[in-house]
């Protein structure tokens, strides 16, 4: 995020076991809300998928992958033939080596994802 983003949380909504660990009594205000900062993207957040789209971009960038500049969510590796189309939580991906897919998803760290990608084999 280039800026941090704040949002307001009533006490009421926030379990008694966090409001005692962070001492969030403290600083709450007088119509009993505390403020967070966001740093990162957060569920929920309008922005929430730009951040993500802008992280995925830096992350293939730098791995020889660009996303064409006509078809947004087609990418492309600039020297192995490895071709994927990005769409909201999904991935469709085409490659012609085993090659393809274990780099691909060493380069987005998407095993930390694993149940939500879908490798296509072709």
């Amino acid at each position: 995020m280039t800026r941090y983003e704040y949002v307001r949380l009533s006490m009421r909504d926030i379990p008694d076991k966090i409001i005692k660990e962070y001492k969030l009594t403290e600083i709450a205000t007088s119509d009993n809300n505390v403020y967070i900062e966001v740093r990162k993207g957060m569920y929920g957040l309008p922005q929430a998928g730009l951040l993500a789209q802008q992280l995925l971009e830096k992350r293939l960038n730098a791995h020889g992958y660009t996303q064409d500049p006509m078809i947004p969510g087609y990418w492309t590796h600039s020297q192995r033939p490895i071709q994927f189309i990005l769409t909201v939580d999904d991935f469709g991906i085409k490659y012609c080596l085993e090659l393809g897919a274990g780099d691909l998803s060493e380069r987005t760290q998407l095993e930390e994802l694993e149940e939500d990608v879908h490798f296509v084999f072709r």
